[in-house]
């Protein structure tokens, strides 16, 4: 590193810092990367620049010394932040919140060219999602004091959250709820009924609540129970993308045919999944089918023994993306292959999904 380089880096400006050394221009000369102590931007300066400059970057230096209030024909947010602040300290009429609490502003942002010192201060409002807001919520609004912070970050810095430690860690009880995936509303009603804040926030409404997969598997194996075939009783669901059941079937033979429970068709007695073309039953796919109103609405279909190769090929002109199931049906290795070459997914209920 030379000497140069050793005395530019880290060199102070009076508005501004030398960060490092970053590039040389193509004319020779060394680049240093200088950060604006206003705004925070880095731009790129010549060692001789360096020497002629406050540090401050080109925006903030055409920064008038009194800012306008109007940007584009419609108030500054930063204004109309600081107004705010104006009124819940009482010095114009509305909401005075923090009048009694003797929260003040500091006198530097108030008069004429109060905005502009305060808008020189906190710069710009990083986004729609930030808000004024005091580091120290028993503070005055005064230099060091306030930032931009998130509504997150704020509702977090009131002076009433309630703050709750779990094992090592603390946070805002809206945040633990967010965690948990409970409404605050749960949370208070729990503590109304005599539960400890603790167990009100970690403790789930019910335990025992299935998933979405296993609750309409158990459904699919209370219509398996409606089967005719006496080689398996198969059911079967189908729901839309949005979780609706569309459609059921279970394994049965056609209409006006008799039942195999009663008088077996030729293919009964074989072991399942074996001459197939001998059985007289539909699948319980099929039925489904069948029954279902728009099959390019079908979402997942929830079937208690994995389709065969011809369901599998009937599924693959739906719109279906999933097909869930409790039992694997025999060789069916070539039918998850062919479902899974074109992206979907083949799913076994308690396998990692």
């Amino acid at each position: 590193m030379s000497a140069q380089r050793k005395g530019l880096t880290g060199y102070e400006l009076p508005e501004g810092k030398v960060i490092e050394q970053i590039a040389d221009h193509e004319s020779g000369y060394s680049l240093w990367s200088v950060e604006c102590a206003m705004c925070g931007h880095v731009r790129a300066l010549s060692a001789g620049n360096i020497m002629r400059s406050t540090g401050k970057c080109g925006k903030c230096a055409q920064l008038k010394s009194r800012v306008s209030t109007s940007y584009r024909g419609k108030r500054r947010p930063e204004f109309v932040a600081l107004m705010g602040a104006k009124e819940r300290c009482g010095y114009i009429k509305g909401r005075n919140t923090y009048e009694d609490k003797g929260i003040k502003i500091w006198q530097g942002w108030l008069g004429p060219d109060g905005f502009s010192n305060f808008f020189e201060h906190i710069g710009p409002k990083l986004s729609d999602e930030h808000v004024l807001d005091r580091v120290d919520n028993q503070g005055d609004y005064t230099p060091g004091n306030v930032r931009w912070a998130t509504r997150s970050q704020s509702n977090v810095n009131k002076s009433n959250s309630r703050i709750v430690t779990i094992g090592d860690e603390t946070k805002c009880l809206t945040h633990w709820c967010q965690d948990f995936g409970i409404y605050l509303s749960m949370v208070e009603s729990r503590e109304k009924a005599g539960w400890s804040l603790i167990d009100a926030i970690t403790k789930p409404y019910r335990t025992n609540r299935p998933d979405i997969d296993t609750y309409y598997l158990d459904i699919a194996s209370k219509v398996a129970v409606r089967s005719t075939c006496i080689r398996r009783e198969v059911g079967c669901v189908i729901t839309d993308k949005s979780g609706y059941c569309v459609s059921t079937g279970y394994n049965s033979v056609p209409s006006s045919m008799t039942h195999c429970t009663t008088s077996p068709c030729p293919g009964a007695f074989f072991k399942s999944g074996e001459n197939v073309e001998a059985c007289c039953a539909l699948h319980s796919e099929d039925v489904a089918l069948m029954k279902c109103a728009d099959v390019q609405a079908i979402h997942t279909v929830y079937v208690t023994t994995s389709p065969c190769i011809y369901c599998t090929r009937k599924l693959m002109n739906t719109s279906a993306k999933r097909i869930v199931f409790l039992e694997q049906y025999p060789n069916s290795e070539e039918c998850k292959k062919l479902w899974e070459s074109v992206g979907r997914q083949w799913i076994k209920l308690g396998d990692d999904k």
